[in-house]
């Protein structure tokens, strides 16, 4: 009898779990907009638990979204916790890379952000360039041709146009356009946890409109972003920043 009892304890939250994935997002998206680095590790560390016992492909994709954002909140500190960040970075790559391996229904999504955990790892380690950046080149070419309008493929596509040189296909016009595209796709009607990314998107049209010194078309963006995700702290340091120059 005790033993079926503790059975029934460990099955019943991943049940739930299966069921209940916008909860998990609505975690991740919240602590990532207040940089709240603790809720994220206990996100991840959930998910990542779930995932290993359930071989999910929803789970094993939303613990890869949380060690990513982790990832990115780890490494922009003002002083940066980089071995935490690679942890972060090694489990959301080694998870999707077994996912992506497969047919699992959200590969496209897995190879977007397999793209983008590598090109933060680029950015972190410029040396590991020379293997990753074909890597992140090939992964967001296959979930392209998988699902060329999915706003979370268009997102990686723009940050990868945005950060990589033109001399390998890079280009600020073609990765605004593409975040664009997310806007389109996502309109804020239709935003929500699971279906993220138009905030990003808004924030990274700034980052692109500012690094070519236009200045007010990058603000009335980080504006968009805080319009539809009012408790983005990026957004709103991004603005700060803006202001005092």
């Amino acid at each position: 009898m005790k033993t079926t009892l503790f059975a029934a304890l460990l099955l019943t939250p991943l049940a739930a779990l299966a069921g209940n994935m916008d909860a998990y997002y609505e975690r991740i998206q919240t602590a990532r907009w207040h940089g709240d680095i603790a809720e994220l590790n206990a996100v991840s560390s959930d998910l990542n638990r779930s995932a290993a016992r359930t071989n999910d492909p929803d789970v094993q994709l939303a613990a890869a979204v949380a060690d990513y954002r982790l990832a990115a909140q780890e490494a922009n500190l003002p002083k940066p916790e980089l071995d935490a960040a690679d942890a972060a970075l090694d489990r959301a790559q080694q998870t999707l890379e077994t996912l992506t391996a497969g047919q699992a229904p959200n590969r496209a999504e897995g190879l977007a952000l397999l793209s983008s955990i590598y090109g933060l790892e680029i950015s972190l380690h410029p040396i590991r360039g020379m293997t990753l950046g074909p890597k992140a080149g090939a992964a967001i070419q296959q979930a392209e041709q998988l699902a060329p309008s999915n706003p979370r493929v268009l997102l990686s596509k723009g940050i990868g146009k945005l950060f990589t040189p033109p001399l390998f296909g890079g280009s600020r016009t073609d990765a605004i356009a593409a975040f664009n595209a997310v806007v389109t796709q996502i309109p804020a009607s239709a935003f929500s946890a699971s279906n993220w990314g138009l905030d990003d998107a808004y924030i990274w049209i700034g980052i692109a409109h500012a690094q070519a010194g236009e200045t007010p078309a990058a603000k009335a963006s980080w504006q968009q972003a805080l319009a539809v995700a009012p408790e983005s702290g990026w957004a709103k340091r991004l603005l700060a920043s803006a202001d005092t120059k």
